[in-house]
């Protein structure tokens, strides 16, 4: 039988900042590459 270890990866936070409307935003490391991603999101 074959065993998975699959374990939840947490993306690295590399730095954060705030956007001219005053929104927390986050740039991150990913599987697809480092993004940026609001705190909240956008509605």
């Amino acid at each position: 039988m074959l065993k998975h270890n699959l374990k939840i990866k947490m993306p690295c936070l590399l730095q954060s900042g705030v956007s001219p409307q005053g929104g927390n935003w986050y740039h991150i490391s990913t599987y697809s590459g480092i993004v940026w991603v609001p705190e909240k999101p956008l509605q």
